[in-house]
C-alpha cells in the first residue's frame, strides 16, 4: 500500500527529509504519478552522461542506479553537483529533486559518495530512494533518510488479482500468487 498522503505532504513541506523506500512493493510508478500531480509535470527530458541516462524535469531527475559503475562515478558525482548548484527560478518547490531507482545495486563506496552529497546539500536537494533491500544500503544513508517499508499485496488482494483473469486463460496461479514468472495460454 502506497502512503500516498505521507508523500504528499512531503513534497509540499519546506522540510521534508530525504525519502528510502523499500520492500517488496514497486512504490516507484505510483510515486511518480504523484510527483508528476503535485508540480504539473507534462513531459521528460532524456539526457545521456558517460554511460548514464537521466530523465529530468524542470524539477526533478530520475536516475536509475543500475547504470553507475565504477567506471563513471566521477562524471556521476560531478553531474550531481552541476544540476544541485544550478539555478532555476520557475520552480514552485523549495528544492530539487533526485529520485534514484534500484539503489540496491549500488556499491558501498558509491553510497558513501552519495552520503556526502546529502550533507553538503540538504537545504536545497531532496533524495529519493527506492531499494528492495534494504540491509544493501548502508547505515549512514539510511539514518539521513525517513525509511518507508513498502510491503508485498496480501495474500487476499494476490486471489483478488487471479479472480480478474479471463477465465480462457489457462494461468498457473501459484506463479501469480507469488511473483514468480507466469506461462499464461491463449
Amino acid at each position: 500500500m502506497v502512503p500516498e498522503d505521507l508523500i504528499r505532504k512531503c513534497l509540499s513541506s519546506e522540510n521534508c527529509p530525504n525519502l528510502l523506500f523499500y520492500g517488496i512493493g514497486d512504490i516507484y510508478p505510483q510515486f511518480k504519478t504523484i510527483l508528476n500531480d503535485r508540480f504539473n509535470i507534462s513531459n521528460l527530458s532524456c539526457k545521456t552522461c558517460n554511460n548514464f541516462e537521466v530523465y529530468f524535469s524542470h524539477i526533478h531527475y530520475e536516475i536509475n542506479m543500475n547504470q553507475i559503475k565504477n567506471n563513471n562515478i566521477n562524471e556521476f558525482n560531478d553531474f550531481f553537483e552541476d544540476c544541485i548548484v544550478s539555478k532555476n527560478y520557475y520552480i514552485d518547490s523549495p528544492y530539487r529533486i533526485f529520485l534514484l531507482k534500484d539503489f540496491q545495486n549500488i556499491k558501498k563506496h558509491i553510497q558513501n559518495s552519495l552520503r556526502v552529497m546529502i550533507e553538503k546539500y540538504r537545504k536545497t536537494t531532496l533524495f529519493i530512494l527506492f531499494t528492495n533491500t534494504f540491509n544493501s544500503i548502508i547505515q549512514p544513508l539510511q539514518s539521513r533518510c525517513l525509511c518507508i517499508r513498502i510491503p508485498d499485496i496480501s495474500h487476499k488482494e494476490k486471489i483478488k488479482l487471479v479472480r480478474t483473469i479471463q477465465p480462457k486463460q489457462k494461468t498457473r496461479i501459484y506463479d501469480l500468487l507469488y511473483n514468480s514468472h507466469s506461462t499464461v495460454e491463449n
